[in-house]
């Protein structure tokens, strides 16, 4: 029997999740920046060490690097992150975190006045709740059992990363911890590679590729059914319920460019997203990087009341890309669009289901009359026989 045969469903799904991966790494592996060196506590994975798609050959994490790093290395490196997209069971809402735009070297006191300057990812917007693969936790074995420690053997499981994230993000937040997921369904794989402008002039840069799962909380169909959110993510940022409609919204402002990160031409792809980002005078900072926003610049949320959680769409605001994690947009119409889709085809699935059972049990019909009706009649006939043969 095959490798690939011999996995449990499980492994299955985590080979298939690390496919993804490269397929969404090998759509723009000449353009990946790298730059500084590799820190050696922390997992990376290498686009020309893992060209080989076969079913059964995972991508392999590594650890231990210090490379020194250019975008003329003959190796390339990335990071492989999760997200988990959280909605309500109607579509309606989903989960966002709110960047902590505050230095937390003078304490988790979000002090307006005190920016964080250099933050490693732009903040001051609302993203979805999500971590980096971790090496030692995030692995499975072949048969599908955890793994522990990464070794000969194991796949990288980016679905254990996202529900850790939804762990931690749904105990933390939710104060009456009776938030109840669906089975997380894996949706795909995005490249930041050409679109983040910290590249250009970060000293030390190596890009992430993020998986996105999603799931949906039960019975969450109205307003008042949505957990009450009372904490803080471990980031220091607060945590809303944001209403689709305003996502859908900014999507449809700029799908052009999301169109573009969708095509195969790297090239174009940049050149469509710095044009982009020049023309909608996205906030930078003096070395021309992302400008961390204050809460009250965030338009989604700068008239919210203290205590508020719960984003409603407002026709009459103007919402900025820069309110939410840009890529977060794409990836939350994306999701929300997955979901749609599974749900439809579930009724097709539960026929198939039903019309599979009536003909299994028309065969047991049919076995039933061949196992007693059939004897019963050669029993009847013998009967038959016999009586005739005594009257002559």
């Amino acid at each position: 029997m095959s490798t690939a045969a011999s996995t449990t469903a499980a492994a299955r799904a985590a080979i298939e999740t690390n496919n993804a991966v490269r397929a969404a790494v090998m759509l723009q592996a000449a353009a990946i920046k790298n730059r500084g060196a590799l820190n050696p506590s922390f997992a990376y994975f290498s686009a020309d060490a893992d060209k080989n798609s076969s079913y059964s050959v995972p991508l392999i994490p590594k650890k231990g690097l210090s490379d020194p790093l250019s975008d003329s290395s003959p190796n390339k490196y990335f990071t492989v992150a999760a997200d988990m997209i959280v909605f309500s069971s109607c579509l309606k809402y989903v989960l966002m975190i709110f960047r902590c735009p505050h230095d937390k070297r003078n304490g988790r006191t979000c002090k307006d006045d005190i920016l964080d300057t250099s933050s490693f990812q732009y903040k001051g917007c609302l993203a979805t709740p999500g971590g980096f693969y971790e090496w030692t936790n995030d692995n499975i074995k072949q048969n599908g059992e955890p793994a522990g420690e990464s070794a000969d053997g194991t796949i990288p499981d980016f679905s254990i990363t996202a529900n850790r994230e939804l762990d931690e993000e749904c105990n933390r937040l939710f104060a009456d911890n009776i938030a109840q997921p669906t089975t997380p369904i894996f949706t795909e794989a995005r490249f930041n590679n050409n679109r983040d402008v910290r590249w250009r002039t970060s000293s030390n840069y190596v890009p992430t590729v993020a998986t996105q799962f999603a799931t949906t909380l039960k019975n969450t169909d109205t307003l008042a059914s949505l957990p009450f959110i009372a904490g803080t993510d471990d980031a220091c940022g607060n945590a809303y319920w944001v209403a689709v409609d305003i996502i859908d919204k900014v999507y449809a402002e700029h799908k052009n460019v999301f169109q573009e990160m969708e095509t195969s031409s790297s090239n174009t792809a940049e050149a469509e997203f710095q044009k982009f980002i020049k023309d909608a005078k996205f906030p930078l900072d003096g070395n021309g990087l992302p400008r961390n926003k204050l809460l009250s610049e965030n338009m989604a949320l700068n008239d919210l009341r203290k205590g508020e959680y719960i984003v409603k769409h407002d026709g009459s605001k103007t919402y900025h890309f820069t309110d939410f994690g840009f890529d977060h947009v794409k990836n939350i119409v994306s999701a929300r669009n997955k979901i749609r889709t599974t749900r439809a085809q579930e009724p097709v699935k539960e026929q198939k289901q039903q019309d599979h059972i009536q003909q299994q049990q028309t065969v047991e019909k049919k076995d039933d009359v061949s196992r007693y009706v059939m004897p019963t009649f050669a029993v009847v006939l013998l009967l038959v026989v016999m009586f005739a043969a005594r009257r002559k």
